[in-house]
């Protein structure tokens, strides 16, 4: 398994991490806005004790780079200096039935990024689009969770698509509605084709995010089903937060998966 971190991590940076009142468009669309190479690069640069093995670029970060062809060439020359490599996509697909056009973009920066799978929660009308653009785009999607108690709903919304579709396991979401991340694991078995590693304290919530192992997931049975599974994909830290840098976060996480390893 290798390790990577989601740099949605870094929601609220653009806006100087105001805490409690978070407007989250502002968040994104300040984000958008100040997205340069030099942002990746910093990113990187502070994540380096963490010996990452790549990146998951988040959506906002990921657009306004594939949308610049100099921007997009410096961005893959920053990732090669600092030896990590684009593992994923992430968001994008939550409307592609409403605007197939918009998931369309989003399949072709992956492309332009290099990007080989997009990670998103996707609803059962925008599988048939999300499938077909997939097979067009050679990428695959991970259906991500977010209400969702466990993994029958997810398998309800890739049924007849899984040669494209598969599931993305977003940890902390999962134990903040309740359900268990390491029975999702064995119940989803060769379905589960990425993994956010996320971790949510008692009183936290999605955009309130903590250290893996410091939270309400079972941090070591998730990575003891992921191997019984026979899991051999990516690790993706997802620590967003709205009040501080989750920087020391992040490498703290990565240590204890390497540990877990």
């Amino acid at each position: 398994m290798e390790i990577s971190f989601v740099t949605a991590s870094y929601v609220a940076e653009a806006i100087g991490y105001p805490g409690r009142g978070l407007d989250l468009h502002k968040a994104k669309q300040a984000t958008m806005d100040a997205t340069k190479p030099a942002i990746v690069d910093r990113m990187l640069a502070r994540l380096a004790p963490a010996q990452l093995d790549g990146i998951e670029l988040w959506e906002m970060h990921a657009l306004p780079l594939a949308r610049n062809e100099d921007a997009l060439t410096e961005t893959k020359a920053i990732l090669a200096r600092h030896r990590v490599v684009g593992m994923a996509y992430a968001g994008g697909l939550g409307t592609a039935a409403e605007d197939p056009s918009g998931a369309e973009e989003v399949f072709k920066a992956a492309q332009a990024l290099d990007l080989p799978i997009i990670v998103s929660w996707i609803s059962r009308d925008s599988a048939p689009i999300v499938a077909e653009l997939a097979q067009q785009y050679d990428i695959q999607v991970g259906h991500e969770n977010h209400p969702e108690r466990d993994v029958v709903a997810l398998k309800e919304t890739i049924a007849g698509y899984e040669e494209w579709i598969g599931v993305a396991l977003d940890t902390g979401h999962l134990a903040l509605q309740g359900g268990d991340p390491v029975r999702a694991v064995y119940d989803l078995g060769q379905r589960l084709i990425h993994l956010h590693f996320k971790d949510i304290p008692p009183d936290g919530d999605g955009l309130n995010c903590c250290a893996l192992g410091r939270g309400i997931v079972d941090v070591r049975g998730v990575i003891h089903a992921l191997k019984e599974v026979g899991y051999d994909r990516v690790l993706s830290i997802e620590i967003e937060a709205i009040n501080h840098d989750p920087t020391e976060q992040i490498i703290e996480s990565a240590r204890l998966l390497r540990e877990l390893l």
